[in-house]
This record gives C-alpha cells, structure tokens and sequence, in this order.
C-alpha cells in the first residue's frame, strides 16, 4: 500500500482480538467500528496498546474495515484532543441548528 492511500483519524480501542489485533471506534464517526493491526515500529518497540487507550489509526481507502495503529495518545495529550473533538462537536451543532431555523 502507498504511503498516501489511507485515511488518518483518532479512535478509541474497545477491545484486544487474539492475533495481535484490535477492534477501534472512530471519534469523528460514532458507531463506526475497524480492526486494526499495530504498525512494525510500535512492534519493534514493544508499545502496548490496552483497551480504553487513544491511538492514530491508517484506514485504507480500498477496504474501510481493516487498518493500522500507527501511534498511541500519552495521557497529556489525550485531553487536549478530546477538547478538540468536543468543540467541533459544538460548532458543528451550532450550525445545522443555524441552518434549521432558517
């Protein structure tokens, strides 16, 4: 796979799956669900991912269930992502709220 055929976005993990494989929710699409694999560098550098931690998922364009972890969130940087997340959230209610009424 190319280095430019995939889809970057931040998820959840929800759980382990046997065979190094995890199953991730979307945040900027609830509900949506992958399964993904870890990258070879979080391999080679033995990062653990557990349930309930925030990862950089790779979807690739060509099967929108399958992916890779590329990155997992540190604890300090998960509370400015979610904030981020929760302020587009607004905007975007904000505007079809905007859009309704008119």
């Amino acid at each position: 796979m190319a280095k430019d055929q995939f889809f970057v976005m931040d998820a959840v993990v929800l759980e382990a799956i046997p065979g190094a494989k995890f199953e991730v929710e979307l945040l900027k699409t609830p509900g949506k669900k992958v399964v993904c694999t870890l990258a070879g560098k979080m391999r080679v550098h033995s990062i653990k991912i557990l349930p309930g931690d925030y990862v950089k998922v790779e979807v690739s364009i060509y099967n929108l269930e399958q992916g890779r972890i590329s990155y997992r969130y540190r604890d300090n940087e998960v509370s400015s992502m979610l904030k981020e997340y929760s302020s587009s959230a607004q905007t975007a209610d904000a505007a079809s709220s905007d859009a309704s009424a008119a």
